[in-house]
């Protein structure tokens, strides 16, 4: 299975609208910080992947419909990453660990098994 791409291949169950065209002085920062994660996961998933693995996962046609997808859970009270499979997200900080981990991350370890000490897997999401 495909590092992060395997926890996100729930994706395509998950419906609604982009909540990223929010003015950003009325978005939280945690908001902001569940859509930085949206937004790096479907950046690397669409840099890395073929268009078969693409729709083997589930994930839209473009990138810009992937990052509405996974920011679709982000405006509601507790941000839902589409990472977390609809439990909230654990604190604005540990969002942008993740997003900023998946920004890091080289196609080679995208496409590897997570390791335990993955930011997005262990601390991102309340279980």
């Amino acid at each position: 299975m495909l590092k992060r791409l395997a926890m996100f291949s729930f994706i395509a169950a998950c419906g609604g609208s982009s909540s990223s065209t929010t003015d950003s002085a009325t978005v939280s920062p945690d908001v902001e910080a569940c859509q930085a994660v949206g937004s790096a996961y479907c950046a690397r998933a669409y840099a890395c992947l073929g268009s078969a693995d693409l729709a083997q996962y589930g994930l839209p046609a473009t990138q810009a419909e992937c990052v509405t997808q996974e920011n679709a859970g982000c405006g509601s009270a507790s941000p839902e990453p589409g990472y977390c499979k609809g439990s909230p997200q654990t604190s604005g900080s540990a969002a942008n660990a993740c997003a900023a981990d998946l920004n890091a991350t080289s196609c080679s370890d995208f496409t590897q098994p997570a390791s335990g000490s993955d930011v997005c897997k262990t601390e991102l999401c309340a279980s």
